[in-house]
């Protein structure tokens, strides 16, 4: 998602920080000086200077702010996205063939998850390889061959739309987390879900159900504390 805000000052007491915003590589603020308003749209991972006081007036720490979010729109921003992560499956995609060939998986011959003859053992034995793997560095990252990146996971649909891991957008210096809240019955709930704009609430029906059920059917899906460790190192 983006989320677009506008900031309104009381008087003239900011200027635009639009060069800080350029050093960054980021788009700088839209400035209406009729109105003191600043407008930004800023994308997953971003963070972008709005405004800085100006040196012969005293600001009072007032201000007013709006904001909406919606689905990313911008296609230059989701093109620079794709190509990032394109450098990145690359060779993710080099290393899975690799783990598929020595756990004797032909590749071409891998279900579909969302087929009928989706075999969930076949996953168990990539992972476990993968894990394992002597060549496998902390940058090289899972991919569910059966549930590839690509649009026909998802569907057709004319938003525009770019596969990405919490280590593409999160800030540096935070790590993701398996269960943030911990792993009790009242820390997963079916109100941790949110669908987004894919068509995929059929998926999310099925997660809801089963995060009734947290303890019986969430946790039993991952390995012990240990094993989950190794998960977060190889970013699955």
């Amino acid at each position: 998602l983006q989320i677009e805000f506008s900031i309104k000052f009381p008087e003239c007491v900011m200027e635009p920080s639009t060069e800080a915003a350029e050093a960054l590589q980021v788009a700088p603020p839209k400035y209406d000086a009729g109105t003191e308003t600043y407008t930004v749209v800023a994308f997953p991972g971003e963070t972008i200077p709005v405004a800085h006081g100006v040196d012969e007036h005293t600001w009072t720490g007032a201000y007013t702010l709006t904001y909406r979010t919606g689905p990313i729109q911008d296609i230059a921003y989701m093109e620079k996205v794709k190509l990032k992560v394109a450098s990145r499956l690359e060779s993710d995609y080099e290393f899975m063939n690799k783990v598929a060939s020595e756990a004797g998986i032909n590749v071409g011959s891998i279900p579909p998850a969302y087929s009928m003859d989706y075999d969930y053992t076949i996953n168990h034995k990539l992972a476990d390889t993968a894990l394992d793997h002597p060549t496998r560095d902390n940058d090289t990252q899972f991919i569910d061959l059966s549930f590839p990146p690509t649009d026909a996971s998802v569907g057709i649909s004319d938003r525009p739309k770019c596969w990405v891991k919490p280590t593409d957008y999160l800030p540096p210096g935070i790590e993701p987390s398996l269960f943030v809240k911990g792993t009790d019955t009242s820390a997963i709930t079916p109100g941790d879900i949110d669908q987004g704009v894919l068509g995929d609430c059929w998926f999310m029906a099925a997660l809801a159900a089963c995060a009734e059920f947290p303890v019986d059917l969430i946790i039993p899906m991952f390995k012990p504390a240990d094993e989950v460790a190794k998960y977060s190192a190889a970013n699955i």
